[in-house]
């Protein structure tokens, strides 16, 4: 049996589209470290498969208060607003990831997840 999380976080990423099976995966990682940001993220992404969109916002908010600067989480977050089509709640937490992670903007540009904003006036201020 692992004892470690980062098998189940793996098992778990692989899963999400799955959702219930990444569940089962991402709460074995968070009882085996709890203090682990990564095991919020991917299972934000489980609870969004399954349409559990608060428990997604919920473990978003976890992994952002465990790692505060770890840009990954601020574009998980960006990724998540854009795809449910909230724009400004999107460009306010890229714009925390290219603060932490300049070399972000390059990638915001060509990302389909950003796809719905690429003609916005403010993605382009943005990632120019």
């Amino acid at each position: 049996m692992a004892t470690t999380a980062w098998p189940y976080i793996y098992q778990g990423w692989a899963y999400t589209g799955l959702g219930n099976q990444a569940l089962a995966d991402l709460n074995k990682a968070a009882q085996l470290n709890p203090n682990n940001p990564y095991v919020y993220q991917m299972r934000a992404w489980a609870h969004n498969v399954l349409g559990n969109k608060q428990k997604a916002l919920e473990d978003f908010d976890r992994s952002l208060s465990l790692a505060p600067n770890n840009s990954w989480t601020h574009w998980n977050i960006a990724v998540y607003y854009a795809l449910s089509g909230e724009k400004e709640k999107s460009l306010a937490a890229l714009r925390s990831a290219i603060r932490i992670n300049g070399t972000l903007k390059q990638r915001a540009k060509t990302d389909k997840n950003f796809q719905s904003l690429w003609n916005d006036v403010d993605f382009k201020k943005l990632v120019e």
